[in-house]
């Protein structure tokens, strides 16, 4: 399997996080991380991006969900799930993850919806 790893593009007004490989709960603690350091720098939407990232197992799914009910509930934040494919969406309804977050088809797509939030 893929090392994991995530790619911070800072280049639009929302941070993308670029996830590749398989995403365990070891990588939900690196996305975990980020996610804070750009909190903490007070950037309060993200966008992280699927489209590279194969599998996602249980405590993956689990951690995904706390870290985005953080920027959600505490920081009043929204995330952007990008490139879903049919059986990560369907996983993340289930857990509950899209009743606190946006999905978008693309990156474009939930960079365009940002700028319609505004």
């Amino acid at each position: 399997m893929e090392e994991f790893s995530i790619n911070l593009d800072q280049t639009h007004p929302q941070p993308i996080l670029e996830l590749k490989g398989y995403f365990t709960h070891e990588a939900g603690i690196e996305l975990q991380k980020q996610i804070q350091e750009l909190l903490r720098a007070k950037k309060e939407q993200f966008i992280i991006d699927f489209g590279n990232c194969p599998v996602i197992n249980s405590p993956g799914v689990a951690l995904l969900l706390d870290v985005i009910m953080q920027v959600n509930e505490d920081f009043k934040g929204v995330v952007f799930l990008t490139r879903l494919d049919a059986l990560k969406a369907k996983v993340f309804r289930m857990a509950g993850i899209l009743l606190y977050s946006q999905n978008a088809p693309t990156i474009e797509d939930a960079l365009k919806a940002f700028s319609e939030l505004e």
